[in-house]
């Protein structure tokens, strides 16, 4: 997943860098940043989601249920994934809540901690 994110990204600053040929230089240096931090962030919920995946005992459902409702570019309806997952729709929306939770204890609690050691890390060394 996160290849073809990479690969839209990089398109996406070939094309900057060919349409802004005119465009000041703090411009372009600001709006790469962006881009970079976007990257970033999309590796970082793709680490999440891997996470989810594997997460003990729900067999993927979480994850099914956060990609298919939230990231996949396909659309897909509550009764879509109600169907892919063959449940209640009682059981959809108790397992959406179960899902999203667990994927920001994994965020918050795992990886954004784990993110602000590794900065601070970067800023000893740097110092």
């Amino acid at each position: 997943m996160y290849l073809f994110y990479r690969k839209k990204v990089d398109e996406l600053v070939d094309n900057l860098l060919d349409a802004e040929m005119f465009v000041s230089e703090a411009r372009l240096e600001s709006r790469l940043q962006s881009i970079k931090d976007s990257r970033e962030i999309i590796k970082l919920i793709d680490k999440a989601l891997i996470m989810l995946r594997t997460y003990p005992d729900n067999e993927e459902r979480y994850y099914w249920i956060i990609f298919k409702s939230y990231i996949s570019t396909d659309k897909y309806t509550e009764n879509d994934i109600i169907d892919f997952l063959c449940c209640s729709r009682a059981t959809y929306f108790r397992e959406k809540k179960k899902a999203i939770a667990t994927l920001s204890t994994i965020l918050w609690g795992y990886l954004i901690p784990e993110l602000s050691s590794e900065i601070n890390n970067i800023d000893l060394i740097h110092s």
